[in-house]
């Protein structure tokens, strides 16, 4: 002791001393070249003034995620370090408080600038050996006295239970405190009871006044309908708004999320598609798609665009009076945001015939999802070959067997490893997707013959797999490839544009349609199905003016995809009626700026050749005719004679830099663009990932669902 009290006195009298800066935990000093230092991280050389400004500027330029993180540890170094001077009695200079001495933080000076100096000092020390090892530098203990710290923590810890779709009960956890207290043990980490009632409702009302400052520059929305169900028993739909900002940058935002358990069953079982029946005086499908799940009685007509729905026959049944109550529900959502009158078309998977009937009574135009429609297409497609329907089943009875006998599932191990298989476990299909039969006949092709020995060695060998058998899948896998790939195209892309539609179902008609050889054999029965089921859902696409001027407006594709000259032709004579009325909406405005400005001059001119003004306005209108339907005419032709860019190119960059070369088509592509394929996100649409958020979201209570799944879309 008589040691210590001399050193922290000599330390009261001098105050602490500034800590060294940060950045010098990612730079070496090169010798003999006083003014240059040598980064850690790339190996570049940077020349220094005997100040880091520009080796902070090296780290934000070259390594962003470093600098971010040198910059938070710098500020909270620097906060010790003001905090430890104002406890040694020292003069704290603060922006705006030049000079002033602060008031005393703790009676006990000397003890707490003894324990935060140790804290400073064990923290750069742990830092510097950290970037020395190339390990992620945590962040050092921070003042939690500073509730600006405190709410941004608290806000991080939000967005992990929203974004990952986590019960906020976590953090009552025993594993969860101590994990937080081991990483600092100052915070406290706030009870499920103020996050349920008081933190998310106040996020998710800041998150949405931010998000609406985007949504009220923006001028043409689509909105998906995603119905699902929530434990089995309960029915919810999320509703969310898809487009393109100023900068043409794409956006979609999750507007709501509620539950029609009631108005869905309405205290009755629904009957199934089959019983449905059309409504009076509307055809029975959405526009320019099929309705999935209904097949057309008669065939479509080529030149005709004609909007679907199916619906039951009397307008006072209960499934009109639930449309009824889901469109006021839709109509609520969007006048809520503002968009009502701005939204092009609503995208549904076509299954809740409520939903495709609301749409028509709320005035949009209804898309089917196409992502839901291939699915129809390729599951009735196996479904209709009755020797696949029993390769299957057997299959995925084999596959049943080894997940639910540990000593199967052990013995297929070890055998992999001798015959020098890839130690892989068998997939089970799932009937919901049909690509779960498709990487359940890859997986058991690859392992078959362990397969077979496992069974065989376990007496089961009813269930091995013939020579015959297996060649069917491979078969099978062959055809279904092009599918696969036209899948992965819809889901691993984080947005799929309309405009993909109709290249991807021309595409696989002509390669299904390519490889048909007159033999019989479940090969050729298969391929024979999918080009019916294709032919039924996929007839009209280039006739829906929607899906076909979306098209057009992609750079990538432009005319290239079509088949139908005539749907081509009609597509591109409308896509030109628009362009003149854009135009013309264009010079209105203009005219209606310039009259304005002008008029106090024209007055005199105007009443004094008052005799000639009908005539004038007559030529007038005429020239101006001319004039604009020239200027659409021109742009047109100079947007279709410009060369595709590559199919993996993103059309919305190529719009941004082209924007001033075609200012009227460019309204039209803003339009046409934001309507996205599915209506569901990309990364739920035939994965695992999806099952997984069905799993996370059953975590979650019904009264909290809104606002939870409402930050997990806007605030990732």
């Amino acid at each position: 002791m008589a040691e210590t009290t001399p050193k922290l006195a000599n330390q009261k009298n001098k105050g602490p001393r500034r800590p060294r800066s940060v950045v010098w935990y990612y730079f070496d000093k090169i010798p003999n070249e006083p003014q240059r230092a040598k980064c850690k991280l790339c190996g570049a050389t940077c020349h220094h003034a005997n100040n880091t400004s520009n080796l902070f500027k090296h780290l934000r330029v070259k390594h962003p995620s470093t600098y971010k993180e040198a910059e938070s540890q710098r500020e909270a170094e620097m906060e010790l370090y003001l905090e430890l001077k104002a406890k040694a009695g020292k003069p704290v200079t603060r922006p705006g408080v030049r000079g002033r001495r602060p008031k005393a933080l703790v009676q006990n000076a000397t003890a707490d600038a003894t324990y935060i100096s140790q804290q400073l000092n064990n923290s750069s020390t742990a830092v510097a050996a950290s970037v020395g090892l190339g390990i992620a530098t945590p962040g050092i203990k921070k003042s939690y006295g500073a509730e600006r710290v405190k709410q941004n923590t608290n806000k991080a810890l939000l967005k992990m239970l929203t974004v990952d779709l986590q019960p906020a009960s976590i953090v009552e956890g025993r594993g969860f405190r101590d994990f937080v207290k081991a990483l600092d043990v100052r915070y406290e980490p706030p009870s499920k009871k103020t996050i349920m009632k008081t933190m998310l409702n106040d996020l998710a009302e800041e998150t949405k006044n931010k998000v609406k400052l985007e949504v009220v520059i923006a001028s043409f929305f689509a909105i998906t309908v995603d119905t699902w169900m929530y434990r089995g028993s309960q029915n919810f739909i999320t509703v969310s708004a898809h487009f393109i900002k100023d900068n043409w940058e794409m956006s979609s935002i999750v507007l709501e999320t509620f539950d029609r358990t009631d108005e869905a069953t309405g205290g009755e079982t629904s009957p199934p598609s089959s019983q449905l029946v059309k409504l009076d005086g509307l055809p029975s499908h959405t526009p320019g798609m099929v309705t999935p799940g209904i097949v057309p009685s008669d065939p479509l007509s080529s030149s005709t665009e004609e909007k679907f729905v199916t619906g039951p026959a009397s307008s006072s049944s209960p499934a009109h009076g639930k449309s009824d109550a889901l469109a006021l529900s839709l109509k609520r959502i969007t006048d809520e945001w503002n968009i009502s009158e701005r939204i092009i078309s609503l995208i549904s998977n076509g299954t809740d015939n409520t939903v495709t009937a609301a749409t028509l009574s709320t005035g949009w135009e209804h898309l089917v999802c196409f992502g839901h429609t291939l699915n129809l297409v390729i599951n009735n497609a196996l479904k209709s070959v009755a020797e696949i329907v029993r390769i299957q089943k057997k299959t995925s009875d084999a596959v049943g067997y080894f997940e639910t006998c540990v000593k199967a599932s052990d013995t297929l191990s070890a055998v992999q490893q001798q015959h020098n298989l890839p130690v892989h476990k068998l997939k089970q299909e799932s009937s919901k997707f049909w690509n779960s039969t498709y990487a359940m006949f890859v997986r058991m092709v690859e392992q078959y013959e362990a397969v077979n020995t496992v069974l065989c060695f376990l007496s089961k060998d009813h269930m091995c797999l013939c020579d015959d058998e297996v060649e069917l899948m491979r078969s099978v896998i062959e055809v279904l490839k092009p599918f696969e790939a036209a899948t992965q195209e819809i889901c691993t892309s984080g947005y799929t544009f309309m405009s993909k539609v109709i290249p991807i179902a021309t595409l696989l008609q002509q390669v299904t349609a390519s490889g048909m050889v007159p033999l019989s054999g479940p090969q050729s029965a298969l391929k024979s199905a999918l080009l019916q089921q294709m032919q039924q859902q996929f007839s009209n696409f280039e006739n829906s003016y929607t899906l076909a001027v979306s098209t057009l407006l992609d750079p990538r594709f432009k005319r290239h995809a079509f088949t139908d000259m005539a749907a081509l032709e009609s597509a591109q004579h409308r896509l030109l009626g628009e362009i003149t009325q854009t135009v013309q909406s264009a010079e209105l405005a203009a005219t209606t700026t310039g009259d304005s400005n002008s008029f106090g001059t024209d007055a005199t001119a105007s009443s004094s050749s008052s005799f000639w003004n009908m005539f004038d306005r007559k030529v007038s209108e005429a020239g101006a005719m001319k004039n604009t339907a020239s200027e659409a005419e021109n742009e047109s032709r100079r947007y279709f004679k410009e060369a595709n860019i590559p199919r993996k190119a993103d059309p919305l960059q190529w719009w941004k830099l082209n924007e001033v070369q075609f200012p009227h088509l460019k309204i039209l592509a803003q339009k046409y663009l934001c309507i996205p394929a599915t209506s569901v996100s990309s990364d739920r649409l035939f994965s695992k990932q999806g099952h997984l958020v069905e799993m996370k979201r059953d975590l979650v209570k019904p009264n909290h669902l809104h606002t939870i799944l409402f930050l997990n879309k806007n605030l990732a």
